[in-house]
């Protein structure tokens, strides 16, 4: 599914992709996938597509008023862009799994300049997100130019990290 302008600029646009996937059992089989996605889906908007930068963001309360008052200007501007969604069944280890891509239209970062070990044990602000969603998911990748965030999510709890 790719999601375009006005769609990305719809509030309510991960809760209506969670409901497609609640509808579909994934949700119920892949506890973890709400969380997963809502931070995939958010870095891609506000990094990808807006190119927000995080540092600001936890510094202050101030800060992070100032953040997302900065995300609704530049999605009111925004021409052009799109942020895409797939979802499919797989498996890991004979046990099932949910293979969750989140690309986005933006110029991406180099994976290769995260911090070592960022997939399993972010450190910053910076990170916070992918720290969370390695942390939820089997397995946290990202592609060469770094716009697409490849996730196998497991089943109940069990892929909960210590």
């Amino acid at each position: 599914m790719q999601l375009g302008v006005e769609s990305l600029r719809s509030v309510g646009i991960v809760d209506e992709i969670l409901a497609m996937a609640g509808a579909l059992g994934f949700v119920a089989h892949f506890p973890n996938l709400p969380g997963i996605f809502s931070e995939l889906f958010a870095n891609a908007l506000e990094h990808g597509i807006l190119n927000l930068p995080t540092a600001d963001k936890y510094r202050s309360s101030e800060g992070y008023l100032d953040f997302f008052e900065e995300k609704r200007r530049r999605l009111d501007l925004l021409a052009d862009g799109f942020i895409a969604v797939e979802m499919a069944l797989d498996s890991v280890g004979g046990e099932p799994a949910l293979r969750l891509i989140v690309s986005d239209s933006g110029s991406g970062f180099k994976p290769g300049d995260l911090p070592a070990g960022v997939q399993a044990d972010a450190a910053g602000a910076d990170q916070r997100g992918l720290r969370l969603v390695s942390s939820m998911a089997l397995h946290l990748s990202h592609n060469e130019l770094g716009n697409e965030a490849i996730v196998l999510v497991g089943k109940a709890n069990a892929c909960m990290k210590a």
